[in-house]
């Protein structure tokens, strides 16, 4: 059986514009070993045509087929399929930098390796880097690391990360998640690895789709979106309670921002959730950086729905008018 120094596991649904792209850069990596997972997840245009070719041409690549099921399930048949020794999950619309993985020193056999990565705005990439450090990981520091990531939206992406395939036994995504489940995800992992380098390389390029879910903002979206977030983290918090006050901040910052960019004045779903009541009910003005959501936050909790409506509305106007530049 061949050695993998690495499992690249792309799941792809309806990526015929950008696949070729991002299994390109995966090819031209030199001096590491890739095994390439491309799992086809019932695309509806010529992309198993593309993958069937790919697999053909290149002994690494491996195709499967299956009927759509959505990235979680996807990603876990990955892991399963994962013969390298450490996984790396890359999006079917993104790609990596040209000979980059070989500038990562495996040799120590790390758990976790966390690099730097690049984003799309308007054809403009915006990059996000680290500082080149290692993390010895004990009871003393755990917690501290822990939050330290948790907290930190930049590291919370699965697709900017080498994981030790051994620590991913008996960690899979959770298919009844389905938005922001790269946290919780890394939140099972964080339990587990000892020992964490960071990478100051720009190494993975990630491509914004304005169509995808991410940016979709109507209210129904929005509403399971927070609901969404809040299952995560109390989730997270039942397995690590020591860590609820120091999460709390972090909590917020994912789903304020979400409430405020709604389309809508209501915003009576706060109820369904315990855990995003207290966060309304804890949160100061201080808590929030951007002068935009604050005064969103403070219409809102003084129940000036009128005013806030107004208000709403002007700031997705500004948010379109930016798009279309």
């Amino acid at each position: 059986m061949e050695k993998f120094d690495i499992s690249v596991i792309v799941p792809v649904y309806n990526a015929e514009k950008t696949i070729r792209k991002c299994l390109n850069s995966l090819i031209a990596q030199k001096n590491v070993r890739l095994e390439i997972i491309c799992i086809n997840d019932g695309s509806k245009d010529n992309t198993l045509n593309i993958l069937e070719k790919y697999e053909c041409d290149y002994d690494n690549i491996v195709v499967v087929s299956q009927q759509n099921k959505g990235v979680s399930k996807t990603r876990n048949l990955g892991i399963d399929m994962a013969k390298g020794n450490y996984i790396m999950f890359v999006d079917a619309d993104d790609f990596l930098k040209e000979d980059s993985l070989c500038t990562i020193d495996l040799s120590e056999q790390l758990d976790l390796y966390k690099f730097g990565y690049a984003y799309s705005d308007k054809n403009v990439y915006q990059e996000n880097a680290f500082e080149n450090k290692k993390i010895l990981i004990d009871k003393n520091n755990y917690q501290k690391v822990f939050v330290d990531v948790m907290n930190n939206i930049n590291e919370n992406m699965v697709w900017a990360q080498l994981y030790k395939r051994e620590i991913l036994e008996d960690i899979r995504f959770d298919t009844n998640i389905f938005y922001a489940e790269d946290i919780l995800f890394n939140s099972y992992v964080l339990r587990k690895i000892k020992t964490l380098q960071y990478i100051d390389s720009i190494i993975y390029f990630y491509e914004r789709q304005d169509s995808s879910v991410t940016n979709n903002f109507t209210y129904e979206i929005v509403k399971n979106k927070v609901l969404n977030i809040c299952t995560i983290f109390e989730t997270i918090i039942k397995e690590n309670p020591d860590v609820k006050k120091d999460l709390e901040i972090k909590s917020i910052r994912e789903a304020l921002p979400q409430i405020i960019m709604m389309n809508e004045t209501k915003y009576n779903f706060v109820e369904e959730s315990e855990y995003l009541q207290q966060v309304f009910k804890d949160i100061k003005p201080s808590d929030i950086s951007e002068v935009r959501y604050k005064i969103g936050y403070s219409l809102l909790t003084k129940k000036h729905y009128k005013l806030f409506r107004i208000y709403n509305k002007f700031y997705m106007f500004l948010k379109k008018l930016k798009n279309s530049k």
